[in-house]
C-alpha cells in the first residue's frame, strides 16, 4: 500500500481550515483514498497539497468512514481528472 504525506485543507462553511497532515494510502488518475484527522461530509471540497513539489489539487469527499478514535478514511475525486498530481504514471485507459 502508498502511503505518502500530504497537506490538506478542508473548506467548512466557506471558510478554510489550517492545513492538517492526511496520508493518501490508494490513489489512480483520478482520486481515492486518504486517512485524515478530519471529519468530511459528502461533496466537501478539499484541497490536496504535496509538500515535496508545492502541486496543489482540488477534489472533493465521497465518502468518510471513522477507523479508529482520531483518524478517518476518506474516499475522494479531484475535480478535473486526470491529473498529473501523482508523482506516478498511470497506464492510458481502455
Amino acid at each position: 500500500m502508498l502511503t505518502i504525506q500530504r497537506v490538506l485543507q478542508v473548506k467548512i462553511a466557506e471558510k478554510k481550515v489550517s492545513p492538517v497532515k492526511g496520508l493518501t494510502l490508494v490513489v489512480n488518475a483520478d482520486g481515492r483514498l486518504l486517512e485524515s484527522p478530519l471529519a468530511m461530509l459528502l461533496n466537501q471540497k478539499i484541497t490536496i497539497g504535496n509538500p515535496r513539489t508545492g502541486k496543489r489539487v482540488e477534489c472533493r469527499a465521497i465518502r468518510s468512514e471513522r477507523t479508529s478514535p482520531g483518524s478517518l478514511t476518506v474516499v475522494f475525486e479531484l475535480d478535473e481528472p486526470p491529473s498529473k498530481f501523482w508523482p506516478i504514471s498511470f497506464p492510458p485507459e481502455d
